[in-house]
């Protein structure tokens, strides 16, 4: 089982899905009608509209989604990925490596303004530790070395304020994974289940869909 400390932050999300909002049917909100005298509103008639435009608000953001449905969301990361734990008996996988730049591509069901279901597929990019003595771990010197790390599985994913501009979320998921590694020609490969992995972040909206 390979166990390492990963870091991805989101690059891209495309939402694609309608961004109309329906106004609200008549009746829904009831609105005082102007002073006929001519007069200021009293302090009633400004808290009526005050609680009319919030009311406004939340009921644009629930029509635009029942309008548009549920729907297919795209995702694209890139992070940095640090060793940790052991990669066969008493090997650390921190005296062989770096670390690794993963690249992250999501795909999920967003089926309510707040929780996606998905997969992912990832391929990081090894950086190697150079050996410092001949029989040390890592790669040695003179050597050519290489090595990828793939990682497959399912994830669920939940959005504390998907209204909002920047957006906080959590994930969590579980799946499975390849580790390669290559010096000169001789080749192995470690792979393991990865029963659970925890996500975390911040989104920044760049359009109403997106």
């Amino acid at each position: 089982m390979i166990r390492r400390l990963l870091l991805l932050a989101p690059l891209l999300v495309v939402v694609p899905r309608s961004a109309l909002a329906q106004p609200p049917p008549p009746g829904t909100l009831d609105v005082l009608p102007p002073s006929t005298d001519g007069s200021e509103d009293d302090d009633g008639e400004n808290s009526s509209k005050s609680q009319s435009k919030a009311a406004d608000a939340d009921y644009d953001f629930e029509a635009e989604y029942e309008e548009s449905g549920a729907h297919l969301q795209l995702g694209l990361r890139l992070g940095f990925g640090f060793p940790l734990g052991e990669a066969q008996g008493s090997s650390s996988m921190s005296d062989q490596i770096i670390g690794q730049v993963p690249i992250q591509f999501d795909i999920g069901y967003k089926f309510s303004p707040k929780f996606v279901f998905g997969a992912y597929v990832q391929y990081g990019f090894v950086i190697w530790k150079n050996a410092s003595n001949p029989g040390d771990p890592g790669c040695p010197d003179g050597s050519s070395c290489s090595g990828g790390d793939v990682r497959l599985g399912v994830e669920g994913l939940y959005t504390f304020a998907p209204e909002a501009s920047t957006r906080g979320w959590i994930g969590v998921g579980a799946g499975y994974e390849f580790f390669n590694g290559k010096v000169d020609d001789f080749s192995s490969q470690l792979r393991g289940w990865e029963y659970v992995n925890l996500q975390g972040g911040v989104d920044f909206a760049t359009s109403p869909t997106a």
